[in-house]
């Protein structure tokens, strides 16, 4: 079998302030926190360290185009 490439969004970074409002809100309704991969919750520091890691993949994105 031949595996097929997945796009990602056209836009990443709204993609992530999209999916980061979501998280929000469903951690408020559930009383929850927002937890990064190692589990750590989310902090205004963490979100811009992701924020700078999209910019880099898009950039890698853009150099391979």
């Amino acid at each position: 079998t031949c595996a097929l490439p997945i796009s990602g969004p056209e836009h990443p970074s709204e993609a992530f302030q999209t999916m980061l409002e979501a998280a929000r809100t469903v951690a408020q309704d559930l009383g929850g926190t927002v937890c990064d991969e190692s589990r750590s919750t989310l902090t205004p520091q963490s979100i811009n360290h992701l924020r700078e890691r999209i910019a880099d993949f898009g950039r890698r994105q853009m150099l391979k185009a």
